[in-house]
C-alpha cells in the first residue's frame, strides 16, 4: 500500500510506493532529494493526496545519481554549442584581418597626403596668377583658366576639398580598425565605402580593398559576429 511522505522543501504530500520507503526519491514540484520516510501523526492519517502521475512515479522512483547523467549532457550540449557559436564568430572576424590591416595602412597613408593638400591649397591662396603666367610663359593668355585652377586648388573651396579627403582617409582607418575588433559594423561598412571615393594618392590601391570588405561585410556570418 502506498505511503504518504512530505517533502521537506516544498512540504508537498506525495505518495510512495511501499518499496521506496527508506530509500532517495525526488519531489516532482521543486526537484529536491530526500529520504522517504513516513511522518507519524498523533491527530491520524493527514489526507491523502491524489495519486501520482505516471511521469511523477517515474521520477519518485529515480535515484539522484539517475539524473546525473542527463545533466552533463544537457551542460555539454549547452557547452559545445556555445563552443561552436565562439568558433563561428572567430573564423568570420579573421576574415575580415587582412582586408582591415590594408584599409588602415592606406588610410594613414592616405591621410598624411590630404594633410599635404590641405597645407597647399593654404598657400596656393597667397598665390597671384600674374606670378604663375610670369614663371611659365605658356600660360600667359590662359590666365582665365589658370585662376579657376587656383580657386579650386587654393583657398576656401581647395581646403574644403582637402579637408573632405582627410575625413574619408581617417574614416578608412576608422573602419578598418573596427573590423578588426568586430564592433561597429556600420563605420566598417562605412570606411570600405569612402575607399572607393577617395581620390587621393592610394585611390587606386584603396578601391579594391574597399570592394573586398563590402563584400565581407555584407556576408551573414560576418554581420553576426559583430557585437
Amino acid at each position: 500500500m502506498p505511503e504518504v511522505v512530505t517533502c521537506p522543501k516544498c512540504e508537498r504530500q506525495l505518495r510512495v510506493p511501499d518499496e521506496l520507503i527508506g530509500q532517495r526519491v525526488k519531489c516532482p514540484t521543486c526537484g529536491t532529494n530526500f529520504t522517504a520516510t513516513v511522518a507519524s501523526s498523533p491527530s491520524g492519517p493527514p489526507p491523502l493526496p491524489s495519486d501520482p502521475s505516471p511521469g511523477e512515479r517515474e521520477d519518485l522512483g529515480r535515484s539522484p545519481q539517475s539524473f546525473a547523467p542527463q545533466a552533463r549532457q544537457e551542460m555539454g550540449d549547452d557547452y559545445d554549442t556555445e563552443r561552436r557559436t565562439q568558433e563561428k564568430r572567430q573564423r568570420a572576424l579573421s576574415s575580415l584581418k587582412v582586408p582591415g590591416i590594408f584599409l588602415i595602412i592606406l588610410g594613414v597613408l592616405a591621410a598624411f597626403m590630404d594633410m599635404y593638400l590641405v597645407v597647399n591649397a593654404i598657400a596656393v591662396a597667397n598665390i597671384r596668377v600674374e606670378d604663375v603666367v610670369a614663371q611659365n610663359p605658356d600660360l600667359k593668355g590662359k590666365e582665365q583658366m589658370v585662376a579657376t585652377i587656383m580657386k579650386i586648388m587654393g583657398g576656401t573651396v581647395g581646403v574644403a576639398i582637402a579637408l573632405a579627403l582627410l575625413f574619408a582617409s581617417v574614416m578608412m582607418i576608422i573602419g578598418g580598425i573596427c573590423m578588426l575588433v568586430g564592433r561597429a559594423r556600420w563605420l566598417a561598412i562605412l570606411g570600405s565605402v569612402l575607399a572607393l571615393v577617395n581620390i587621393s594618392c592610394c585611390c587606386v590601391l584603396a578601391m579594391p580593398f574597399g570592394i573586398w570588405s563590402l563584400v565581407l561585410l555584407l556576408n551573414e556570418d560576418v554581420k553576426n559576429a559583430f557585437q
